[in-house]
């Protein structure tokens, strides 16, 4: 599976996931947003990326929402948030989800 992350404008990303049925989603990240995880200083389309393999590891690609703005994965999945920052606050290298 691949993940491709191509930004459309500085919220909003294009995300196409090829896969045995490929797919293509609109992602919104705010400034504001990524301030409230508090993850500022990390470059938003890694947080996409991280986001996506989070999703990923609980549900296929065919189930994820085409258009959604990335706070709204916390309302399917309450851990989200506590998981992302855990990713780049622990060490340097990616943690599994």
């Amino acid at each position: 599976m691949t993940i491709a992350i191509k930004r459309i404008d500085n919220d909003t990303f294009s995300v196409s996931i090829s896969s045995k049925k490929n797919t293509q989603h609109t992602v919104k990240f705010s400034d504001k947003q990524r301030d409230l995880y508090e993850l500022g200083h990390i470059q938003k389309d890694v947080i996409i990326k991280i986001a996506f393999d989070f999703l990923l590891a609980r549900e296929p690609n065919t189930s994820i929402l085409t258009n959604f703005s990335i706070d709204l994965i916390s309302n399917y999945f309450p851990e989200f948030e506590t998981k992302l920052k855990k990713n780049f606050t622990k060490s340097k290298e990616a943690t599994k989800f």
